[in-house]
């Protein structure tokens, strides 16, 4: 196997893995698995380009992951239970910048 390959099998299984807890933060109000929802994918996406140098594909990557954040939050934002981290409002307006900002990103690296 490649190791290109690997890596994007690897990036897409953390990818899964950060939608899962930032759903978890998103529903239950909690603060750490949200950090860790956003944290997961930064990560992953600074290993990513450190295995494929001189690539492009891992910030137009990181462009596609907000972009899939920012829609994750639209459609959960009205299952959040009471009492929650965020207004629905704040957690409309955290999809709606986040999807901008990973448009803007995956255009950037184009």
């Amino acid at each position: 196997m490649d190791d290109t390959l690997a890596a994007y099998i690897t990036f897409g299984a953390l990818i899964v893995y950060s939608l899962f807890l930032w759903g978890k933060g998103l529903l239950k109000g909690r603060r750490d698995d949200l950090i860790a929802g956003l944290g997961v994918p930064m990560t992953a996406t600074l290993v990513l380009a450190a295995l494929t140098p001189a690539s492009p594909y891992p910030i137009n990557a990181l462009g596609h992951v907000l972009m899939l954040l920012g829609l994750y939050t639209l459609m959960l934002s009205a299952f959040a239970k009471r009492g929650c981290l965020w207004t629905r409002a704040d957690r409309i307006k955290f999809g709606l910048g986040a999807l901008v900002l990973g448009f803007l990103v995956s255009l950037a690296m184009c």
